[in-house]
């Protein structure tokens, strides 16, 4: 089984992301350290919704149409972007948005 790094870089390499990208996206992610049911549990219904996939590639596809424009990536899931992106330490994808 690959572990997180492996498979970031595999889809680095896929989609052919530039070096500022991928360090865009590795600031977004952070590391694996929570589960789906801990994270999916401290998200507010009223002001928040989230996707969920079981494979975290998945939740980065989401957002193909910018993954080649790191400003408009970090507008949108910066620090003051309106997506927050998690993977869980299953290597589970889930995009919280602020409503």
């Amino acid at each position: 089984m690959k572990t997180f790094d492996e498979r970031l870089a595999a889809y680095f390499a896929e989609n052919e992301l530039a070096e500022d990208m991928q360090q865009a996206i590795r600031r977004c992610l952070g590391q694996p350290n929570s589960t789906s049911t801990e994270i999916i549990a401290d998200v507010d219904q009223e002001t928040q919704s989230y996707n969920y996939d079981v494979n975290f590639e998945s939740i980065l596809d989401m957002f193909e149409n910018v993954s080649h424009d790191v400003n408009c990536f970090n507008q949108l899931c910066g620090y003051y972007g309106t997506y927050t992106l998690f993977v869980t330490e299953e290597l589970e994808g889930i995009a919280v948005e602020q409503l």
